[in-house]
């Protein structure tokens, strides 16, 4: 990761790359947030899974699937408050 940062900052520093253009904004994230996004290898022992993140996006998913059905606001409320505490009990198991 470390290399990857040294190569943009020289792309950026040379004008291989435009600051403004859709690929140097991201790289300039990259560059600005790289400490919080290779933290995850600072970790060790640690697995990197999207098994739990896709278990809670389905869950939001069905629920958004389901409110176009839902006939007033109340019952939405009602829906999410039901969805909400079946999200949070699947995280206790």
């Amino acid at each position: 990761m470390s290399e990857i940062k040294a190569w943009d900052e020289d792309k950026l520093a040379t004008g291989d790359i435009e600051e403004n253009s859709s690929l140097g904004k991201a790289v300039k994230y990259f560059i600005k947030h790289y400490d919080g996004l290779t933290h995850f290898a600072a970790l060790k022992a640690q697995k990197l899974t999207t098994t739990e993140l896709k278990r809670c996006f389905k869950i939001v998913v069905r629920d958004r699937k389901n409110t176009m059905f839902k006939k007033t606001l109340f019952g939405a409320n009602i829906g999410d408050v039901i969805t909400a505490m079946i999200g949070t009990g699947n995280e206790a198991v």
